[in-house]
């Protein structure tokens, strides 16, 4: 099983992009920190009323909970073993694109390719750009916020996977 990982606090950031945001790309950066407090507040509330599992399954809006990675590791490691699963953090795959989708072919155990291949595949047009909007940045007291937020979450990830890369603190 593949998956990948963004710094939660920017993965929640650009739902904006999205269809399912209900303020749309338009929002400002101010909207966008009054947006990110209710989100966060809700999710309190419903930590108070409900079970945590019951909050990761069913919490409305779940743009938050999936920031939440390590929440939803022991639902996967029911079904697949560890060493079945890869996680990759997608600032890494966007530095350094060639060298982890050879750790993809790796993990997958598919046979390297020529460098003429590989160039082929790798120069493609990406098919999941981000969506034009406004482009206004997170304030750095929405991401002070939202990093504040995610580090437990981050701090469980990181060690579910031993790996430190996994903190974006």
């Amino acid at each position: 099983m593949l998956c990948g990982g963004v710094d939660p606090a920017d993965r929640l950031s650009s739902r904006k992009y999205s269809a399912v945001y209900p303020e749309g790309p338009n929002l400002s950066a101010e909207g966008f920190d009054k947006y990110a407090h209710r989100v966060v507040n809700t999710w309190n509330t419903c930590l108070k009323n409900h079970p945590k599992a019951s909050c990761i399954h069913a919490f409305n809006p779940q743009q938050l909970i999936k920031g939440m990675y390590a929440e939803f590791f022991p639902d996967w490691l029911a079904h697949f073993p560890k060493d079945q699963l890869l996680v990759i953090k997608f600032e890494e795959y966007s530095k350094n694109l060639a060298h982890e989708v050879m750790r993809v072919f790796d993990f997958l155990q598919l046979r390297h390719l020529d460098d003429r291949k590989q160039k082929a595949i790798l120069q493609q047009e990406r098919a999941n750009k981000r969506r034009s909007g406004s482009g206004e940045p997170m304030l750095d007291k929405t991401r002070a916020f939202l990093s504040d937020f995610f580090a437990p979450y981050n701090a469980a990830l990181r060690n579910l996977l031993n790996d430190s890369r996994y903190d974006w603190s």
